[in-house]
């Protein structure tokens, strides 16, 4: 089923390169299906050195060391060392949970047989002329009941980037309250 799970709370691995830039790091992860996002960037697993925060209202980004909060334009995310991504921190999380909404700016590549999502297209609008964004899902494991993909990769095409996301923990369906997602 494509809309089983509505929150993620994991544990995984990070990168993010483009032509001259690159970010990585351990992160802690909580997502909440079309509705909020929140990444912490951990050094030695219990230093947070950046938070990504986002609920469908918008975002920031804080780094804790410098002193310094960056607020989303947009509702584009903003990560640390890239700057903002064309993806709305509402999409990114449906993306994390590894069930993209499919639009009508949007494809979705559904294995018929297994009822999952392998990939989603966004494009800059119904005609489909510009890719935005393309994001794949494999190394899938049964968690909770329910398979999962473990392995994400998302490419996005202006500004030239690909983000590599590789879980090592997940939890599927858990309460999440909002105050992790608020924007204070």
């Amino acid at each position: 089923m494509l809309s089983d799970i509505h929150t993620l709370r994991g544990l995984g691995y990070i990168v993010v390169e483009g032509p001259g830039e690159k970010w990585a790091s351990h992160v802690s992860i909580l997502a909440k299906k079309s509705h909020g996002l929140r990444i912490d960037a951990l050094e030695r697993l219990s230093d947070v050195v950046a938070t990504v925060v986002a609920d469908c209202e918008g975002g920031f980004l804080v780094m804790p060391l410098e002193g310094k909060r960056y607020a989303f334009k947009n509702n584009r995310l903003r990560l640390p060392e890239i700057g903002e991504l064309p993806v709305f921190a509402d999409d990114l999380a449906d993306i994390i949970i590894g069930r993209p909404v499919g639009e009508k700016d949007s494809e979705l590549e559904i294995d018929s047989k297994e009822k999952i999502v392998r990939g989603v297209t966004r494009y800059s609008g119904p005609n489909k002329k510009k890719i935005i964004y393309e994001a794949h899902f494999d190394d899938f494991k049964l968690i909770a009941g329910r398979k999962f993909p473990n392995h994400i990769v998302i490419r996005f095409e202006s500004p030239r980037l690909v983000m590599d996301l590789r879980y090592k923990e997940i939890r599927l369906n858990e309460e999440l309250s909002d105050r992790f997602f608020k924007l204070e």
